[in-house]
Order: C-alpha cells, then structure tokens, then sequence
C-alpha cells in the first residue's frame, strides 16, 4: 500500500520535480483532491448508514462523514410497497410534493442537495429510519506514513 512520501515522490519524479515547502503543500492537497475524486468516480469503497426519520419532516442534514449516497430504501410501512428509493432532484421532489402525484404513482422519492441535504418523498408520517449505501469522506492525508486506505492497493501505482 503505497504511503503519502511514496505517493509525492512518484508524482515529483514524474513530473521532474523537486517540491518544498509550499509546493509540497499543495502537490499533497492535490494528491488528497485524487483522492476523494477516485472514490467518487469509482465507488469502490461503500458503507452502510441509516437515518432516523420524524414525523411530518422531509429534509433532513446528512453526516459530513458522507461522500455519496448509493442507494436508500427502508422496511417502514409509511413507503408502501416502494421501499427502494429513487433517486431525483430537488426540483423533483419540490414538484411531488406540490401535487402529490409521487404518492399516487407509489414512488418514494430522495434528493441530496449540496453535499449535507437530504430530501425525501413522501414525507414520513410517523417515525422511522431509511437506509442507506454511502461512500465515507476520507481522512486527508498529511503524514508521510499516511495512505489512501479506501482505495484498493492495487490501484495505488
């Protein structure tokens, strides 16, 4: 598993350069930006969650341990026979719940605004809790030992 001073110097001896300072500074905000960028793009690290839902409440604040969201669904009886949710967009939500129609279609319905808002359709009744698949925010590197831990070791070349 290749280590943040392995990570520098490959990227340092490739690009024939020789940073201190503040270029080894930005050079590992860069290497840390890849980072977060690989676990986005590929999703190859993925945890499970779950949010407790309240009555009469459809926006809720997301973990800001929370990169992504994969998937949500829930066992809750208030979602019907649609336990999956399909993900939208604020916009989508906005509109079902203005004219009810998700309800009607049996749809349930999440949005994630910005990277800490969650929205969901339709709005539960009672309490409860959905589920989720999530891809956690890492730590960023900044010791020379640290490593890159939620990407697979051998991705790290």
């Amino acid at each position: 598993m290749a280590t943040l001073t392995q990570l520098q110097n490959r990227v340092q001896s490739t690009l024939g350069l020789t940073a201190t300072g503040n270029e080894l500074t930005l050079l590992t905000g860069y290497l840390n930006e890849g980072y977060t960028d690989v676990l986005t793009r590929t999703r190859c690290y993925v945890s499970c969650g779950d949010l407790s839902t309240i009555a009469n409440t459809w926006k809720y604040r997301t973990p800001t341990s929370v990169l992504f969201v994969n998937e949500m669904w829930t066992e809750d009886s208030v979602y019907g026979t649609s336990p999956v949710f399909e993900r939208v967009t604020s916009q989508d939500i906005i509109q079902a719940r203005r004219s009810q129609s998700a309800i009607t279609a049996g749809l349930s319905l999440y949005a994630l605004e910005g990277h800490n808002m969650l929205l969901i359709w339709p709005t539960p009744t009672t309490a409860g809790t959905i589920e989720y698949l999530y891809g956690p925010r890492p730590t960023d590197m900044s010791a020379g030992s640290d490593t890159p831990s939620f990407v697979p070791a051998e991705w790290h070349k």
